[in-house]
């Protein structure tokens, strides 16, 4: 995954996986317009990005990386400016 794409990146949609203690993004890029999937775990404290070319999900080790992909998750939740959906069924808040 290019380094410099995670601060330049738009979550556009988040879906919440409780059983998997996992948030699925979709994000798009601000200056291409590409759109990339990722997977942030929340306790594990591990995000993984959709490696279309492979069919697989990998794992960004970077700190660095990581530590912006989550600031720009954190703002997108508190913002509260794009859809948010869960898995859960009883109508628990997220």
């Amino acid at each position: 995954m290019p380094q410099n794409n995670n601060h330049n990146i738009i979550f556009r949609c988040l879906v919440r996986l409780p059983k998997s203690d996992c948030i699925f993004c979709s994000t798009q890029e601000q200056s291409t317009g590409r759109r990339r999937l990722f997977l942030i775990f929340n306790r594990e404290e591990r995000i993984y990005f959709r490696n279309a070319l492979r069919g697989t999900w990998d794992e960004i080790k970077d700190v660095e990386q990581c530590s912006a992909i989550r600031q720009k998750f954190s703002n997108a939740v508190t913002e509260k400016t794009i859809p948010y959906f869960s898995t859960l069924t009883n109508g628990e808040n997220i």
